[in-house]
């Protein structure tokens, strides 16, 4: 039995050259999976730069937006306070217009009397 468990130095040589060209298989893969994980790596790398990016954007753009918002309610509130102040210009002139006329009226009725 001793004799069966004894490996020959051939044989030993065998699996030694076959585990080695198993452990090269086992490296190479190994440095694949490691230059994989690294793209994958970077790639994620740069999508989170570009999702950073985009919130940047749309940050600016919301801002822009909530510019853009008080400025137009800004005008909404300066038109109305321009048509309150021409309807009330327009009151002050028929009533200046109203009161020329009765000044006109008045002063016909003294320029008849003193004939």
């Amino acid at each position: 039995m001793e004799q069966e468990t004894d490996l020959s130095p051939r044989t030993l040589l065998t699996r030694l050259e076959q585990q080695s060209g198993q452990l090269g298989i086992l490296r190479s893969k190994l440095d694949e999976t490691r230059k994989q994980a690294s793209r994958e790596r970077e790639a994620a790398k740069a999508a989170q730069h570009a999702l950073e990016e985009e919130r940047r954007a749309r940050q600016q753009v919301e801002a822009t937006l909530k510019r853009e918002r008080s400025a137009r309610q800004q005008a909404e509130e300066t038109l109305e306070e321009s048509r309150a102040t021409a309807s009330a210009l327009e009151a002050q002139h028929h009533l200046l217009r109203a009161q020329v006329k009765a000044l006109e009226h008045k002063r016909r009725g003294l320029f008849r009397r003193g004939r």
